[in-house]
């Protein structure tokens, strides 16, 4: 179960609660790598979710493999963008002029992004989310 996922000295750190995985790279390469397992790119995705909201920007992408929406802070492609689960996010806050996202295991995690950003992006997951939901129904699946 992902938390986030971010880029540190050319190190993809990936949290699950209190467990960290580092690998060599940037996210977006990982991420990217994620995205061709299933088949398609990073780019793929952003394609698809632009595609069912149009005009939108830093859009959440479905990550099969995760079963979770993985919710952009920044650029896709920026080596400093934060992707969130949009399964396990449950708020964020501020406190003494920092940020913090806490998730649904309680754990919490520091970021550069306003709150203000990040529940911009987590309406914009709920907007993409509520578009898949109308078409499963529409087409049955």
């Amino acid at each position: 179960m992902v938390n986030i996922i971010y880029s540190f000295n050319k190190e993809v750190h990936i949290h699950s609660g209190d467990k960290e995985e580092i690998y060599r790279g940037q996210s977006y390469e990982y991420i990217n790598e994620l995205c061709m397992m299933e088949g398609t790119t990073l780019d793929g995705k952003i394609k698809a979710s632009k595609s069912l909201l149009p005009g939108c920007n830093k859009l959440p992408i479905y990550i099969a493999r995760l079963e979770d929406f993985l919710i952009p802070l920044g650029a896709p492609k920026s080596k400093d963008c934060i992707w969130i689960s949009a399964n396990n996010y449950l708020t964020c806050y501020e406190k003494d002029q920092k940020f913090y996202i806490k998730f649904i295991d309680k754990s919490v995690v520091e970021v550069i992004f306003s709150a203000f950003t990040i529940k911009k992006q987590y309406l914009k997951y709920r907007r993409l989310r509520k578009k898949i939901e109308e078409m499963r129904t529409k087409y049955d699946f």
